[in-house]
């Protein structure tokens, strides 16, 4: 009789917590192998050298597009992600290529608000930077933004929006759920 006690309370704990529509979600959100979550988004650090526009393009077959960094947490998780991984530089998505230094982002072409440039970039140097790159070399160690010709071969971080995956109760709490008659 001792034991029925633990056993029933468990039982009826299950059915009150397959009852509650706030506690099991529907779906499951998550990232594919080699990319990392962050909020709401998955990020892929590649370590091929490539040009912006073939960085874009890489990063367009992967169903994403080259990361934005549109709020200081996530640039602040976007540096530490690149200091862990020891990389000097990689392509993120602004550009103002066409429209001298209106920078947008490439995936929707919206005007980039949130800007970590170091001091004193950008200065479309050589009058043809005009991509956008995470730098941790030189003065710039601390991966700010800095413009740079599209054609530099550089690293790149890809970015895209979690899968969803529908979520399958398992047949115990189904059968509870369903013997309640809804």
């Amino acid at each position: 009789m001792a034991s029925f006690f633990p056993i029933f309370f468990s039982l009826l704990w299950l059915a009150y917590a397959c009852d509650r529509k706030d506690m099991v979600s529907p779906f499951v959100e998550e990232c594919d192998d080699d990319w990392i979550p962050f909020g709401d988004h998955c990020y892929h650090f590649s370590d091929n050298r490539l040009s912006w526009y073939d960085a874009k393009k890489y990063c367009n077959r992967q169903k994403s597009y080259l990361a934005r960094s549109e709020t200081p947490k996530e640039n602040i998780w976007l540096q530490m992600q690149l200091r862990i991984s020891n990389r000097e530089k990689s392509w993120i998505g602004g550009t103002d290529a066409g429209h001298e230094s209106n920078w947008r982002w490439e995936s929707d072409a919206e005007t980039i608000d949130y800007k970590n440039f170091y001091k004193p970039q950008p200065d479309n140097g050589g009058g043809n930077e005009h991509c956008l790159e995470m730098n941790g070399s030189g003065v710039t160690s601390t991966y700010m933004w800095n413009d740079r010709p599209c054609e530099t071969q550089s690293k790149f971080v890809c970015e895209k929006s979690k899968k969803k995956r529908g979520h399958q109760p398992d047949r115990l709490a189904t059968t509870l759920h369903n013997s309640k008659g809804k």
